[in-house]
């Protein structure tokens, strides 16, 4: 489709609204207990589409079905290391529940941007009937791609998925950082109402420093002092009561 550069059919999109698929997996540790780590199925495309950096090893090719990107967390809490390229896992309630580890991913967050990593493991696989997402890169705008897309669903050019929705992956990210965001505002502007009330409060000290002991200050002028001198004085003394 003119426009579209590439595409990713997988669930693990960064800001949607959901988690992770869990699955069970043996803790290395001690294998009689089961570990819950998350589980998304991708393709190959997925790495590229999405911008990730890869750590170490390569992404699964297309015939690799099976074959597994893991997330730096995951390596470190299952083997202790970043590099586990070649390494298997057990995944307990999956078809074919064995799988090799061909790429070691770094840490991304696909909730809030500031969340916990969550060991993943993400699984090359083809596409659910009932797929529901995927990344678009294009140069087209939302509404233009989305318009594009159904005029294809419609004619039965494209026969996976529905185009109900296309939404940047800004958006997404904004929605996710907006509360994060009123919050700092907030506090960004009751801190600077505390620093204009400070300095009211600092000019009102000063002046009743210096309309208090205004007779002070006229005898201390009157044995020799300096203006600069009178002025320290002053400053002085509102530091000190201020604080």
């Amino acid at each position: 489709m003119p426009g579209v550069r590439a595409v990713t059919l997988s669930d693990a999109v960064p800001g949607w609204d959901q988690s992770l698929e869990q699955r069970q997996i043996p803790d290395p540790r001690d294998p009689s207990r089961e570990i819950a780590i998350g589980y998304e199925q991708i393709d190959r495309q997925f790495v590229d589409v999405l911008g990730l950096k890869l750590l170490h090893g390569r992404v699964p090719t297309d015939d690799e079905i099976g074959a597994s990107l893991v997330n730096r967390a995951l390596a470190r809490r299952f083997f202790g290391r970043d590099h586990v390229v070649a390494e298997r896992l057990e995944i307990s309630g999956v078809a074919g529940d064995r799988t090799e580890i061909v790429g070691v991913l770094d840490d991304l967050s696909f909730l809030h941007p500031a969340a916990d990593i969550e060991p993943t493991l993400f699984r090359n696989l083809p596409p659910r009937p009932a797929f529901a997402r995927g990344v678009i890169e294009s140069s087209l705008g939302a509404a233009e791609l989305q318009r594009q897309l159904q005029n294809r669903f419609d004619s039965g050019e494209l026969q996976l998925g529905r185009a109900d929705i296309v939404t940047p992956l800004g958006d997404l990210r904004e929605t996710r950082i907006a509360p994060v965001r009123a919050r700092g505002l907030l506090t960004l502007g009751t801190a600077i109402l505390v620093v204009v009330l400070a300095a009211f409060g600092f000019y009102g000290t000063q002046h009743y420093l210096v309309s208090a002991a205004r007779h002070e200050y006229a005898i201390r002028v009157s044995l020799g002092a300096t203006p600069g001198a009178l002025v320290r004085l002053v400053v002085r003394r509102g530091l000190m009561l201020g604080l």
